[in-house]
């Protein structure tokens, strides 16, 4: 049921909505989900059917528009059944998420409406009778779609699923009539790597301007696989056949469509040993939370805030992070030190998923266990990558800031998201400014 989150005080004041009040249906149709919503109130007008909050009373409300915005929120996207994942992917993080006390990473949502919503990709097989019109219809659009092969045999094996195969056709049909999306492909070696890689990357070529962007990221395998198909990591030379599959295509890319459309993680570059592309070669950083670009943004933006450094000025800190981590803030680093302004990496292994898994945003608090038998030579202030904490401010394996600060005591803890938090925090524990 779909049920008012918060209303803005004009609204409440003329029409007698409050949090609590059920949303029934709108011009007599159910609300099934926030897209409903969106699309049932783009008219000047409509009758809201409302169940007030505590008691049966139903109140049929005219609502007539002042501005663009209803000023009305729901709780939550979906009001009906939520649509979970029917795959069984030989890549899937879930299924090897082991001890992880986060919810976002228990959960295998595949929900169409999720994926316009908030981002987040879907693989297109658990669609039901009605939804491919019902998308169609609505302009759903942009979609966030999981690839990783358009070879039917290749992405049904890839993906537990027969259903899976029959990906290309959909993606025909979803882009034929003005659907557009972006695709991610997860390189698993042997798999989908090499000549399959490059059909998909031809499929998707051949779908034309609907495809807005694809993003090729490595496979991530944490200790937790037992049961599992056995599955390689991508390695350096993995790697460095990778990106120059992305170059080739890019090339193809940017000159039929002036957008080089296919983007590598960030980690490839850093297995490969391959310099980082430019600021303007990641063009509006379509795929950052898939780690496409993140490196490059950071130091992007930290060459602003190393212009606002007074000449003279000192810090010193150390800055947990994983090995992914390190590489991105390397040249940073390098760069406050020639400013007298010493930022020290303290790299921390994956203990947690295990060894494989590189990304900071991935590291729990017991990753950060090992450095308290070194507590003497740590310095007095060590930041927090921000990405370790989810909207709740717990690690994967369910501890607060609070929590880690406790262990680290006397050494100070702050949590940082980039080098201007960094240079705002560290002003306190020097006695002067930055």
């Amino acid at each position: 049921m779909a049920r008012i989150k918060e209303v803005d005080v004009v609204i409440k004041e003329k029409y007698g909505l409050q949090p609590g009040d059920e949303l029934l249906a709108i011009d007599d149709k159910p609300v099934n989900d926030y897209i409903d919503f969106l699309f049932y109130t783009a008219e000047e007008q409509f009758n809201l059917k409302v169940r007030k909050q505590g008691s049966s009373w139903i109140e049929d409300v005219l609502f007539v528009k002042e501005d663009i915005d209803t000023g009305i929120t729901l709780e939550g996207f979906v009001f009906d059944r939520f649509r979970t994942c029917g795959n069984r992917c030989i890549f899937c993080f879930i299924d090897q998420g082991g001890p992880v006390k986060r919810d976002s990473l228990k959960i295998k949502d595949d929900d169409y409406r999720f994926s316009f919503l908030q981002g987040s990709f879907i693989s297109l097989t658990n669609l039901q009778e009605g939804d491919l019109q019902r998308i169609k219809d609505l302009r759903i659009s942009p979609l966030y779609i999981s690839v990783h092969a358009t070879n039917p045999r290749v992405r049904s094996r890839m993906m537990g699923n027969p259903k899976a195969g029959e990906i290309l056709p959909v993606l025909k049909e979803l882009t034929g009539s003005g659907i557009a999306m972006h695709a991610q492909i997860v390189v698993c070696p042997d798999f989908n790597d090499g000549e399959e890689l490059e059909r998909t990357l031809s499929d998707l070529f051949s779908l034309g301007p609907g495809i807005l962007s694809i993003g090729i990221v490595p496979v991530g395998l944490t200790r937790y696989r037992e049961g599992l198909p056995h599955l390689e990591p991508v390695k350096e030379e993995n790697a460095r056949e990778i990106l120059q599959t992305i170059e080739k295509w890019q090339e193809k890319f940017s000159k039929e469509r002036g957008s080089q459309v296919v983007f590598g993680a960030d980690e490839l570059f850093a297995l490969s040993g391959f310099s980082l592309p430019a600021d303007e070669d990641y063009e509006d950083y379509p795929q950052l939370e898939n780690g496409i670009g993140l490196a490059r943004l950071l130091r992007e933006e930290s060459k602003k805030s190393l212009k606002k450094i007074p000449p003279g000025k000192k810090g010193n800190a150390g800055l947990i992070t994983s090995k992914l981590g390190a590489w991105a803030w390397d040249p940073v680093v390098e760069e406050l030190k020639k400013r007298g302004i010493i930022i020290e990496p303290l790299i921390a292994e994956n203990n947690f998923l295990g060894p494989r898994i590189s990304v900071s945003g991935l590291l729990a608090a017991q990753d950060l266990w090992p450095f308290l038998e070194r507590k003497k030579s740590l310095p007095e202030l060590i930041f927090l990558p921000r990405i370790m904490f989810n909207e709740n401010g717990k690690t994967l394996d369910g501890f607060s800031f609070l929590d880690i600060k406790k262990r680290f005591s006397p050494v100070q803890l702050e949590v940082a998201a980039n080098l201007e938090e960094i240079l705002e925090k560290i002003k306190p524990y020097r006695g002067e400014l930055l």
